[in-house]
Protein backbone atom coordinates (compact mmCIF):
# COMPACT_ATOMS: atom_id res chain seq x y z
CA UNK A 1 0.00 0.00 0.00
CA UNK A 2 1.34 3.43 -0.90
CA UNK A 3 1.69 6.24 1.61
CA UNK A 4 -1.02 8.23 -0.16
CA UNK A 5 -3.49 5.33 0.00
CA UNK A 6 -2.66 4.67 3.64
CA UNK A 7 -3.26 8.29 4.64
CA UNK A 8 -6.46 8.44 2.58
CA UNK A 9 -7.94 5.31 4.20
CA UNK A 10 -6.87 6.36 7.69
CA UNK A 11 -8.26 9.86 7.28
CA UNK A 12 -11.60 8.55 5.98
CA UNK A 13 -11.92 6.17 8.95
CA UNK A 14 -11.11 8.93 11.43
CA UNK A 15 -13.65 11.24 9.78
CA UNK A 16 -16.33 8.51 9.86
CA UNK A 17 -15.66 7.79 13.55
CA UNK A 18 -15.86 11.50 14.32
CA UNK A 19 -19.24 11.65 12.56
CA UNK A 20 -20.49 8.56 14.43
CA UNK A 21 -19.39 10.04 17.75
CA UNK A 22 -20.99 13.41 17.03
CA UNK A 23 -24.21 11.75 15.87
CA UNK A 24 -24.29 9.65 19.02
CA UNK A 25 -23.86 12.71 21.22
CA UNK A 26 -26.64 14.47 19.33
CA UNK A 27 -29.02 11.51 19.80
CA UNK A 28 -28.13 11.32 23.49
CA UNK A 29 -28.91 15.02 23.96
CA UNK A 30 -32.18 14.73 22.03
CA UNK A 31 -33.21 11.72 24.14
CA UNK A 32 -32.41 13.54 27.38
CA UNK A 33 -34.89 16.28 26.43
CA UNK A 34 -37.70 13.94 25.43
CA UNK A 35 -40.47 12.84 27.78
CA UNK A 36 -40.50 9.13 28.59
CA UNK A 37 -44.27 8.86 28.02
CA UNK A 38 -46.86 10.52 25.86
CA UNK A 39 -48.94 11.07 29.00
CA UNK A 40 -46.65 11.30 32.01
CA UNK A 41 -49.43 11.76 34.55
CA UNK A 42 -51.29 8.67 33.38
CA UNK A 43 -48.08 6.64 33.23
CA UNK A 44 -47.18 7.66 36.79
CA UNK A 45 -50.61 6.66 38.05
CA UNK A 46 -50.46 3.25 36.36
CA UNK A 47 -46.92 2.63 37.57
CA UNK A 48 -47.81 3.44 41.19
CA UNK A 49 -50.87 1.19 41.01
CA UNK A 50 -48.75 -1.59 39.57
CA UNK A 51 -46.12 -1.32 42.30
CA UNK A 52 -48.62 -0.98 45.15
CA UNK A 53 -50.48 -4.14 44.13
CA UNK A 54 -47.44 -6.03 42.85
CA UNK A 55 -47.43 -8.71 45.58
CA UNK A 56 -51.21 -9.16 45.37
CA UNK A 57 -51.36 -9.81 41.64
CA UNK A 58 -50.69 -13.00 39.75
CA UNK A 59 -48.13 -12.99 36.92
CA UNK A 60 -50.97 -12.82 34.38
CA UNK A 61 -52.50 -9.79 36.10
CA UNK A 62 -49.11 -8.08 36.21
CA UNK A 63 -48.70 -8.56 32.47
CA UNK A 64 -52.11 -7.00 31.85
CA UNK A 65 -51.14 -4.01 33.99
CA UNK A 66 -47.87 -3.66 32.05
CA UNK A 67 -49.79 -3.71 28.77
CA UNK A 68 -51.53 -0.50 29.85
CA UNK A 69 -48.24 1.31 30.47
CA UNK A 70 -46.09 0.13 27.55
CA UNK A 71 -48.16 1.90 24.81
CA UNK A 72 -47.56 5.20 26.61
CA UNK A 73 -43.78 4.99 26.21
CA UNK A 74 -41.99 7.17 23.65
CA UNK A 75 -38.76 6.37 21.78
CA UNK A 76 -36.73 8.25 24.42
CA UNK A 77 -34.83 5.26 25.75
CA UNK A 78 -34.21 3.70 22.34
CA UNK A 79 -32.58 6.95 21.24
CA UNK A 80 -30.72 7.13 24.56
CA UNK A 81 -29.21 3.67 24.09
CA UNK A 82 -28.41 4.23 20.41
CA UNK A 83 -26.77 7.59 21.12
CA UNK A 84 -24.79 6.25 24.04
CA UNK A 85 -23.57 3.23 22.06
CA UNK A 86 -22.53 5.33 19.07
CA UNK A 87 -20.77 7.98 21.14
CA UNK A 88 -18.89 5.56 23.41
CA UNK A 89 -17.92 3.09 20.70
CA UNK A 90 -17.07 5.81 18.20
CA UNK A 91 -14.98 7.80 20.67
CA UNK A 92 -13.16 4.67 21.90
CA UNK A 93 -12.19 3.69 18.36
CA UNK A 94 -11.33 7.28 17.50
CA UNK A 95 -9.03 7.53 20.52
CA UNK A 96 -7.35 4.28 19.51
CA UNK A 97 -6.76 5.47 15.96
CA UNK A 98 -5.27 8.74 17.15
CA UNK A 99 -3.18 7.07 19.85
CA UNK A 100 -1.62 4.67 17.33
CA UNK A 101 -1.35 7.44 14.70
CA UNK A 102 -3.57 5.55 12.30
CA UNK A 103 -4.31 8.58 10.15
CA UNK A 104 -1.85 6.55 8.08
CA UNK A 105 -3.51 3.12 8.26
CA UNK A 106 -0.21 1.44 7.38
CA UNK A 107 0.98 2.15 10.92
CA UNK A 108 -1.42 -0.50 12.19
CA UNK A 109 1.30 -3.01 11.31
CA UNK A 110 3.68 -1.33 13.77
CA UNK A 111 1.22 -0.96 16.67
CA UNK A 112 2.84 -2.02 19.93
CA UNK A 113 2.03 -3.16 23.44
CA UNK A 114 2.47 -0.84 26.45
CA UNK A 115 6.10 -0.11 27.27
CA UNK A 116 6.32 -2.14 30.50
CA UNK A 117 4.55 -4.92 32.36
CA UNK A 118 3.31 -2.60 35.14
CA UNK A 119 1.77 -0.31 32.51
CA UNK A 120 -0.02 -3.22 30.83
CA UNK A 121 -1.30 -4.45 34.19
CA UNK A 122 -2.41 -0.93 35.17
CA UNK A 123 -4.41 -0.59 31.94
CA UNK A 124 -6.02 -4.00 32.50
CA UNK A 125 -6.83 -3.12 36.12
CA UNK A 126 -8.38 0.21 35.18
CA UNK A 127 -10.60 -1.45 32.57
CA UNK A 128 -11.65 -4.10 35.10
CA UNK A 129 -12.51 -1.60 37.87
CA UNK A 130 -14.35 0.61 35.35
CA UNK A 131 -16.95 -2.15 35.19
CA UNK A 132 -18.23 -1.04 38.61
CA UNK A 133 -19.49 2.39 37.52
CA UNK A 134 -20.58 0.81 34.21
CA UNK A 135 -22.82 -1.65 36.07
CA UNK A 136 -24.13 1.10 38.35
CA UNK A 137 -24.98 3.36 35.41
CA UNK A 138 -26.60 0.50 33.52
CA UNK A 139 -28.79 -0.41 36.49
CA UNK A 140 -29.72 3.25 36.90
CA UNK A 141 -30.77 3.35 33.25
CA UNK A 142 -32.84 0.18 33.63
CA UNK A 143 -34.70 1.57 36.64
CA UNK A 144 -35.23 4.90 34.89
CA UNK A 145 -36.61 3.16 31.80
CA UNK A 146 -39.85 2.41 33.59
CA UNK A 147 -38.66 -0.96 34.82
CA UNK A 148 -41.75 -2.17 36.65
CA UNK A 149 -40.00 -4.79 38.76
CA UNK A 150 -39.69 -3.53 42.35
CA UNK A 151 -36.07 -2.98 43.39
CA UNK A 152 -36.43 -5.27 46.41
CA UNK A 153 -37.61 -8.04 44.09
CA UNK A 154 -34.96 -7.59 41.40
CA UNK A 155 -31.92 -8.29 43.56
CA UNK A 156 -30.23 -5.04 42.52
CA UNK A 157 -29.21 -4.11 46.05
CA UNK A 158 -27.64 -7.49 46.75
CA UNK A 159 -25.83 -7.49 43.42
CA UNK A 160 -24.33 -4.02 43.91
CA UNK A 161 -23.17 -4.85 47.45
CA UNK A 162 -21.48 -8.02 46.17
CA UNK A 163 -19.89 -6.49 43.07
CA UNK A 164 -17.18 -4.18 44.57
CA UNK A 165 -15.48 -6.81 46.77
CA UNK A 166 -15.72 -9.32 43.92
CA UNK A 167 -14.05 -6.96 41.44
CA UNK A 168 -11.31 -5.97 43.89
CA UNK A 169 -10.58 -9.56 44.94
CA UNK A 170 -10.54 -10.75 41.35
CA UNK A 171 -8.31 -7.83 40.38
CA UNK A 172 -5.72 -8.74 43.00
CA UNK A 173 -5.66 -12.36 41.81
CA UNK A 174 -5.38 -11.30 38.17
CA UNK A 175 -2.58 -8.82 38.93
CA UNK A 176 -0.53 -11.46 40.76
CA UNK A 177 -1.07 -14.05 38.03
CA UNK A 178 -0.38 -11.49 35.33
CA UNK A 179 2.84 -10.20 36.85
CA UNK A 180 4.41 -13.41 38.10
CA UNK A 181 2.96 -16.07 35.77
CA UNK A 182 1.58 -14.81 32.46
CA UNK A 183 3.98 -11.89 31.91
CA UNK A 184 6.93 -13.35 33.79
CA UNK A 185 9.17 -13.67 30.72
CA UNK A 186 7.57 -10.93 28.61
CA UNK A 187 9.84 -8.60 26.69
CA UNK A 188 8.07 -5.28 26.23
CA UNK A 189 7.29 -3.29 24.24
CA UNK A 190 6.50 -5.80 21.50
CA UNK A 191 4.76 -5.49 18.18
CA UNK A 192 1.07 -6.42 18.60
CA UNK A 193 1.34 -8.86 15.69
CA UNK A 194 4.65 -10.42 16.71
CA UNK A 195 5.30 -13.92 15.38
CA UNK A 196 8.33 -15.79 16.64
CA UNK A 197 9.55 -17.67 13.58
CA UNK A 198 12.00 -19.53 15.79
CA UNK A 199 9.10 -21.13 17.72
CA UNK A 200 6.16 -21.18 15.28
CA UNK A 201 4.09 -23.76 17.18
CA UNK A 202 4.37 -21.77 20.38
CA UNK A 203 3.26 -18.64 18.53
CA UNK A 204 0.39 -20.53 16.91
CA UNK A 205 -0.92 -21.99 20.17
CA UNK A 206 -0.94 -18.66 21.98
CA UNK A 207 -2.39 -16.88 18.96
CA UNK A 208 -5.30 -19.35 18.82
CA UNK A 209 -5.90 -19.07 22.56
CA UNK A 210 -5.87 -15.28 22.70
CA UNK A 211 -7.69 -15.12 19.38
CA UNK A 212 -10.58 -17.00 20.99
CA UNK A 213 -10.56 -14.57 23.91
CA UNK A 214 -10.55 -11.64 21.49
CA UNK A 215 -13.46 -13.19 19.57
CA UNK A 216 -15.46 -13.49 22.79
CA UNK A 217 -14.76 -9.85 23.57
CA UNK A 218 -15.90 -8.79 20.10
CA UNK A 219 -19.18 -10.66 20.64
CA UNK A 220 -19.54 -8.92 24.01
CA UNK A 221 -18.89 -5.55 22.35
CA UNK A 222 -21.72 -6.21 19.89
CA UNK A 223 -24.04 -7.30 22.70
CA UNK A 224 -23.10 -4.29 24.82
CA UNK A 225 -23.75 -1.92 21.92
CA UNK A 226 -27.32 -3.24 21.74
CA UNK A 227 -28.16 -3.23 25.42
CA UNK A 228 -25.39 -2.25 27.84
CA UNK A 229 -23.35 0.55 26.25
CA UNK A 230 -21.76 1.79 29.49
CA UNK A 231 -19.48 -1.25 29.36
CA UNK A 232 -18.13 -0.48 25.89
CA UNK A 233 -14.99 1.46 26.94
CA UNK A 234 -13.91 -1.34 29.29
CA UNK A 235 -14.48 -3.96 26.61
CA UNK A 236 -12.54 -2.01 23.99
CA UNK A 237 -9.61 -1.57 26.37
CA UNK A 238 -9.86 -5.27 27.27
CA UNK A 239 -9.51 -6.14 23.59
CA UNK A 240 -6.24 -4.18 23.44
CA UNK A 241 -5.09 -5.87 26.66
CA UNK A 242 -5.76 -9.31 25.19
CA UNK A 243 -3.82 -8.49 22.01
CA UNK A 244 -0.99 -7.04 24.08
CA UNK A 245 -0.90 -10.09 26.36
CA UNK A 246 -0.63 -12.40 23.35
CA UNK A 247 2.26 -10.34 22.04
CA UNK A 248 3.89 -10.29 25.48
CA UNK A 249 3.61 -14.06 25.89
CA UNK A 250 4.96 -14.73 22.40
CA UNK A 251 7.81 -12.29 23.03
CA UNK A 252 8.78 -14.34 26.07
CA UNK A 253 10.17 -17.04 23.78
CA UNK A 254 13.60 -16.66 22.29
CA UNK A 255 13.18 -14.92 18.92
CA UNK A 256 15.12 -16.22 15.98
CA UNK A 257 17.81 -14.09 14.46
CA UNK A 258 16.43 -11.68 11.92
CA UNK A 259 12.79 -11.94 13.04
CA UNK A 260 11.53 -8.64 11.68
CA UNK A 261 8.29 -8.84 13.68
CA UNK A 262 10.13 -8.86 16.99
CA UNK A 263 10.50 -5.60 18.85
CA UNK A 264 11.77 -5.32 22.39
CA UNK A 265 13.61 -3.01 24.76
CA UNK A 266 14.53 -3.39 28.41
CA UNK A 267 11.63 -3.14 30.87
Amino acid sequence: MTQKAGILIGSILIALLAVVTATGIALFIIASRMPAHTDEQRATELTLQYLEKYSERSPEEREKAKDQIVPLRTSKWQLHTAGLSMSLLGSSLLFGMLFFKLWDIRKLRSATTPQTRPTLLAIAGAAWLALLPAFALRIGDELAQDDLTPTMDSGVGSFMSFLPPFLVTTLIVLMVLGRYVILRNARLPANLWIWNTGQPYRSLIWTIFYGLLASILIVLVVMAAWGAPWGLPSLMVALYVVLSTRAAVVSGGYPSAGDTNYKSTTT
